[in-house]
């Protein structure tokens, strides 16, 4: 559920003369006296004009010892921040605010050779969506940014390799997704008519909004269905009973994908029987296209027909995001 979170507060000159005086030892190096009594949580102190920011990164993962973290973890985490905040400050009811949180979704998929082809047909997504924009120049991961909100796909085995760290249990073998809520965001929700959302860690740390983010920060850009060549799709289209014209215009769609791309695929022409120029797909039509694939379990981007890897029996890749989709 949760991967990791921001947190801060302003502080006087005089509380930072208190620290260094408990601590003994330099302002510049509170941060690693302090980091290493609490593990999961890394400080930084940082002087703005007269004041000074101090700001909190909490890895749950770390922080609770554990990978699968749910709703009803907010209270010991909440619990541990503020035992962390009396230990500094000898005061565990001082405010610190939420400036970002991270949820965090693992499918685990065993096979490395599916990693690396859904990271490839991931890259086929739209470029921008709604002020999000593609980042595909790493290899391992993917993203789609904008100044409020960021999404991110990678290998998590990859990621650990690449920085030479050792790999725990629960990252073995998993695509990891993880959508960032930003501080412009935060403060968005918090600023919003009819009572705004506190930038504090109980209200954000619920199964109800990690799946709301989840869900519909990431079904516009990674699809639902699961990923086959179009020999199978075909034959998936061609069972399901629907009239043979929607059979063809739906195969149709799904080559003109796999040749254009989404990026492209607003830009197509075709011509009208009066031999004028229009475009071949409006909102209306890729919308219906993507709910008819939808139904047939079919995602849009296919698995290019001269792949050579192995799609099991039933030839076809499962989404790995299937059970968030789930039931929406």
């Amino acid at each position: 559920m949760l991967h990791t979170a921001k947190f801060y507060c302003m502080l006087q000159d005089e509380e930072i003369s208190n620290l260094t005086r408990k601590f003994s030892i330099g302002a510049d190096s509170l941060s690693k006296e302090i980091d290493k009594n609490f593990p999961g949580i890394t400080t930084a102190f940082t002087k703005r004009f007269y004041n000074w920011s101090f700001s909190i990164y909490v890895d749950f993962i770390i922080l609770l010892g554990k990978a699968d973290i749910s709703e009803k973890d907010a209270h010991v985490a909440t619990k541990k921040i503020k035992r962390f905040m009396q230990f500094v400050f000898n005061d565990g009811t001082k405010e610190i605010i939420l400036t970002r949180i991270d949820y965090r979704f693992d499918a685990v998929v065993t096979d490395k050779s599916h990693r690396q082809l859904l990271l490839k047909l991931y890259r086929k997504s739209y470029e921008t969506y709604r002020f999000k924009k593609k980042n595909a120049r790493y290899k391992t991961s993917l993203y789609f940014n904008s100044k409020s909100i960021n999404i991110i796909a990678y290998d998590k085995e990859e990621e650990r390799n690449a920085k030479l760290q050792p790999i725990e249990t629960y990252e073995k073998d998993v695509l990891r997704f993880e959508v960032r809520l930003l501080n412009r965001h935060l403060n968005y929700r918090k600023a919003q008519r009819g009572g705004g959302l506190a930038k504090t860690l109980e209200n954000y740390m619920t199964e109800s909004f990690w799946k709301e983010y989840m869900v519909k920060q990431i079904s516009p850009f990674l699809y639902e269905g699961s990923f086959y060549k179009i020999s199978m799709a075909e034959r998936v289209i061609k069972a399901s009973g629907l009239e043979l014209t929607v059979q063809e215009s739906l195969r149709e769609f799904l080559c003109d994908i796999s040749i254009h791309g989404f990026k492209n695929i607003r830009n197509l022409e075709k011509n009208t029987v009066s031999g004028e120029k229009m475009l071949k797909y409006n909102k209306y039509w890729i919308k219906k296209y993507l709910l008819q694939l939808n139904e047939l379990d079919i995602n849009p981007i296919l698995i290019p027909k001269n792949a050579e890897i192995d799609l099991g029996s039933e030839k076809k890749i499962e989404n790995p995001l299937s059970t968030i989709f789930a039931g929406v």
